[in-house]
């Protein structure tokens, strides 16, 4: 007997593909985009002083795209295992997969979560606070859908022969 898909089977792929997305797009951006044009910094060697906080201006725009690079990327990797799991998850009806499903989105919430205090710290823009909250709001969805999945896939009990005749 096949088994109908229900919508918590199906939402939590979705959000987890929407983030993988997301962190590809951003680490795409990344690694295209120039800092506010401080990579093209005209250097003069001859005043030593200019030439060290030019250099310095460089510096600290390699290291935000280097960071900015390397975060992306690990949370597109994160985001696709949660993917995998999830999607193996569909196939096999399991609770041990939701179970590492449900850790991951946690995981996700708690990191979304401390990004967007670091966000609010700076309070420059809200765009980037937009996107963390889009992603917290995929997270919790993601979440709430597992718990849903960990609550009606549980053991189902076996048939009997006794069972059957009662």
């Amino acid at each position: 007997m096949k088994t109908k898909l229900a919508p918590r089977h199906i939402v939590p792929v979705a959000c987890y593909s929407l983030l993988l997305v997301g962190f590809a797009l951003i680490a795409f951006l990344a690694f295209t985009f120039n800092f506010a044009g401080l990579e093209d910094v005209d250097l003069d060697i001859g005043k030593p002083i200019e030439f060290f906080y030019g250099m310095l201006a460089v510096s600290f725009a390699m290291f935000v795209k280097l960071a900015l690079i390397i975060v992306s990327i690990g949370g597109a990797v994160f985001a696709l295992l949660s993917l995998i799991f999830s999607s193996i998850n569909i196939k096999k009806h399991e609770r041990k997969l939701t179970v590492v499903c449900l850790v991951f989105d946690i995981l996700w919430c708690n990191i979304l979560l401390g990004g967007m205090l670091a966000l609010l710290a700076a309070f420059e823009t809200f765009a980037l606070l937009i996107v963390a909250i889009t992603c917290l709001a995929l997270c919790i969805l993601a979440l709430v859908m597992n718990i849903l999945n960990i609550k009606y896939n549980g053991p189902k009990p076996e048939l009997t022969a006794e069972s059957q005749n009662s």
